[in-house]
């Protein structure tokens, strides 16, 4: 098997061929490697996604907010008319 790439652990440059059993340690740090940045990455998108569903739901509170304030105000002109002579 060749094997070509950066050492894991040297970073030194590989172009070798060799047995894949006696590779196998090697290959396997770099899976793990690869691994972590993966996750890394995941962990990194839901932080962002957090961020964003809580932007969302504040906006989303104003909204609800501003149309309840609007029906109150609306309710009032409704039992009390006067109110818009009055203005």
């Amino acid at each position: 098997m060749q094997l070509r790439g950066t050492h894991p652990q040297t970073g030194k440059e590989i172009d070798e061929w060799g047995c894949s059993v006696a590779w196998l340690p090697t290959l396997l740090i770099e899976t793990a490697k690869e691994s972590r940045h993966t996750g890394a990455a995941v962990e990194s998108f839901r932080n962002e996604m957090v961020k964003a569903n809580d932007s969302n739901t504040r906006v989303l509170q104003e909204v609800i907010e501003r149309e309840q304030q609007a029906h109150r105000i609306a309710n009032i002109i409704r039992d009390d008319p006067k109110l818009i002579e009055a203005v």
